[in-house]
């Protein structure tokens, strides 16, 4: 947990991720990390966040009909043809869907995502209006999302 001394000495955040490939021989699996933040953070009687520890963002999004805002000012609004990596729900004050946007599309395979981007499909002509396409990353997608 050096790593996460460290991490709120300096006033930076990492992700439970992060801890976890800092050292993979010594925590064997991101489960036994997860069982350690959780375990510290009960200890100190802190929440995660509390402690700079940060869960990993979760999925892509597709669609410029959103605006995420972020707690410590600033926003991102997606495009239409190429996935964003949805941040982490604490650096999220609130969102602002355009209320031209017909739909939302739940999409559980990462190739079909991204072959809907390449397609432009949240602007499609034959939709009733534009639309946002999400998907749940799994850990080798992430690491995918995260070189490009």
């Amino acid at each position: 947990m050096s790593y996460a001394h460290h991490a709120l000495d300096q006033g930076v955040s990492l992700t439970k991720r992060d801890l976890y490939y800092n050292d993979v021989a010594l925590f064997k699996s991101q489960k036994s990390v997860d069982r350690l933040v959780d375990d510290l953070a009960a200890t100190l009687k802190q929440d995660r966040a509390d402690l700079n520890i940060r869960a990993t963002s979760k999925g892509l999004i597709v669609g410029s009909g959103l605006v995420l805002h972020f707690v410590g000012g600033g926003s991102l609004q997606p495009s239409d043809c190429e996935g964003t990596l949805i941040p982490v729900g604490e650096d999220i004050d609130h969102l602002e869907v355009d209320n031209r946007t017909a739909w939302i599309l739940i999409v559980e395979k990462e190739a079909i995502f991204q072959t809907l981007c390449q397609l432009r499909f949240t602007e499609h002509p034959a939709l009733p209006g534009p639309g946002l396409i999400i998907t749940v990353l799994c850990s080798s997608a992430r690491r995918h999302a995260g070189s490009s």
